[in-house]
């Protein structure tokens, strides 16, 4: 649930990038400790997705995500932090932020379909991006798909 466990693995595959705990501080931000950092570290070994190779910590997994459609109340958290990261996002210059949205009517047949190609877009855009040990910053890509209003017309919910 806490959001900047993902952050630290994504940096753990960048090359150049330290992690020490008071430059992960300094590059994180957003009130953190540097206990906070050692214990992101500590579990994140413990878990098997960090681990010392010649004198620094790198990934085991590369690319890594949760299954689709699971109801987990830590990974809800982890949404609603990024989610509001997402909203204030909109102060930074739009040369460093890319925001969008589409406002569609989808037949309830074609739902789940559509529900699958955002999630293998995720899957491909991780894939593609995780091919690169270097990297200058890490970014949250956040996509939504919620409905805006009640079934519309004779279509229901089954």
């Amino acid at each position: 649930s806490e959001w900047f466990y993902p952050v630290i693995y994504v940096i753990a595959g960048v090359k150049s990038a330290s992690l020490n705990p008071e430059d992960l501080v300094t590059q994180l931000g957003r009130g953190l400790k540097v206990t906070d950092i050692e214990k992101a570290l500590t579990d994140l070994i413990a878990l098997g997705l960090l681990e010392e190779k010649k004198g620094r910590l790198v990934q085991t997994q590369g690319a890594i995500g949760t299954k689709n459609d699971i109801q987990n109340i830590a990974i809800q958290e982890f949404h609603r932090h990024m989610i509001g990261r997402a909203a204030e996002s909109l102060a930074l210059p739009v040369m460093e932020r890319e925001i969008g949205g589409l406002t569609v009517a989808i037949p309830l047949s074609e739902y789940s379909t559509v529900k699958k190609r955002i999630q293998a877009f995720r899957t491909e855009l991780n894939e593609y991006l995780s091919q690169f040990d270097e990297g200058h910053r890490v970014y949250q890509l956040n996509l939504q798909l919620f409905p805006v209003t009640n079934t519309l017309g004779k279509e229901k919910s089954k």
